[in-house]
């Protein structure tokens, strides 16, 4: 062999490597996580291509405040996953309010209002949406 073909095939096996690390990475990228547990029950995520980031998320005995964005942009990273709709989410969690198990009944009524055509129109966003999931 040449030197120009083993180079060329050694580039070709670091390539293949570096790929193959790349689906390692979980939540898509970088250091930026998937997810983040807020107290003991409650774990905010958002959809494909959205990470946590940690240094604008506050979380405490009072509540928390998680801001989501690309984990592409998030993780500095080329190979991370991006989200279909470029946007920042929120999520804010606080106190005070109904017991697990009675937030939780609530999820078909909250479902239904938001597939409702009052509950679109409510919840505008940069996607048209068909339905709300709520789990």
């Amino acid at each position: 062999m040449t030197s120009f073909v083993i180079k060329r095939v050694a580039r070709l096996a670091v390539l293949c490597a570096l790929a193959l690390l790349a689906g390692c990475v979980e939540g898509g990228g970088g250091s930026a996580p998937a997810n983040v547990r807020v107290g003991d029950d409650i774990v905010v995520a958002g959809p494909s291509g959205y990470c946590v980031d940690t240094s604008a998320s506050r979380t405490g005995e009072s509540g928390a405040f998680v801001l989501l964005g690309s984990c592409a942009s998030l993780g500095q990273s080329l190979m991370a996953a991006r989200p279909k709709y470029p946007a920042i989410l929120t999520a804010s969690v606080s106190g005070g309010g109904p017991d697990a198990e009675t937030f939780k009944a609530s999820f078909p009524g909250m479902a239904k209002f938001l597939n409702s055509t009052a509950g679109r129109a409510a919840s505008q966003s940069y996607a048209p949406r068909t339905s709300a999931f709520i789990r």
